[in-house]
């Protein structure tokens, strides 16, 4: 039997398949997804292939972004070839093009690191300058933090923009592989309640960058992940998304997905470095942000 005949009655029972659950799904449609490198990948069993078209069936409306089908799947766990560019696409980064890391920054205490950390306040003091620069899920997320901070405001007896500023500055201090100071503000900015952060959980943080190559690792992540890796980290991304967000309602679904998977490849080093490390004793929703586990490709 040739190849084409082979791949013909493939698609023709996956529509068969499919229509047994309830899904009107095309051969042609299939085809095009296949040939837009939305379907699963080499060696995806059957029955998760079905799961996949079912997905995409609901997603992929017509006149749809392939790029952003291939975002919202890895959100739902589901890896396409497609994912790795598109998620590239949407940070702007042209072909060979890798994002822009922070210097390497002194932030120790003492006069020494001073002007380090006047930097990353600096740079915390801009973010609302950015608005028009950036797609408009991060801007749409941006707004979900400042609100979860006014709800954790009381929690912290802190304001509302202090406790805002204060994760922004710890959130620029992950990225330049520096440790963070305060991940209760973090974790109140991310929707959860701060008082459930444990007090070993900054002594894991450190252990996490004592190597201080996050950031080399994250601008790798982005260049070279592998589809299966990334739709995982998505998926665990966009978990604890909804539900450190669950209480403030406001931010979308379509904002949710796009977010878990544009910085899925961020996900891939955290979850690596978790997983290489001895921090066992970090809760799984202070290290992670969900309680949920990983399905191995790391």
């Amino acid at each position: 039997m040739g190849t084409v005949k082979r791949r013909s009655a493939h698609v023709g029972k996956l529509v068969r398949d499919l229509g047994e659950r309830g899904v009107d799904v095309r051969p042609r449609r299939i085809e095009g997804w296949t040939h837009e490198h939305l379907g699963p990948l080499a060696g995806t069993l059957y029955a998760r292939q079905l799961e996949h078209f079912a997905a995409l069936a609901t997603l992929a409306a017509s006149g749809r972004s392939a790029d952003l089908v291939a975002l919202r799947l890895a959100a739902r766990g589901f890896a396409c070839e497609r994912l790795l560019d598109a998620i590239r696409g949407q940070m702007g980064l042209a072909e060979g093009e890798s994002i822009s890391a922070l210097p390497r920054l002194d932030t120790t205490t003492g006069p020494s690191g001073d002007e380090g950390f006047a930097f990353i306040e600096d740079a915390a003091r801009e973010i609302d300058g950015v608005a028009g620069q950036v797609p408009l899920p991060v801007v749409h997320f941006v707004e979900a933090l400042r609100r979860n901070a006014r709800r954790h405001a009381g929690a912290l007896e802190e304001s509302p923009e202090l406790i805002f500023q204060t994760a922004t500055i710890n959130a620029l201090l992950l990225a330049a592989s520096q440790c963070p100071y305060d991940l209760r503000a973090l974790t109140a900015v991310m929707g959860f309640d701060p008082s459930l952060v444990p007090v070993e959980a900054m002594d894991g943080f450190e252990g996490l960058l004592a190597r201080g190559e996050f950031a080399d690792e994250v601008i790798a992540a982005y260049r070279s992940s592998s589809p299966s890796e990334l739709a995982e980290a998505a998926l665990l991304l966009r978990t604890a998304v909804a539900e450190g967000f669950a209480a403030d309602g406001r931010l979308s679904p379509e904002d949710m997905d796009w977010l878990a998977a544009v910085f899925s490849p961020a996900m891939v080093v955290i979850v690596k470095l978790y997983l290489q490390s001895d921090v066992s004793s970090i809760g799984s929703q202070a290290a992670l942000g969900t309680g949920g586990g990983h399905n191995g490709s790391w």
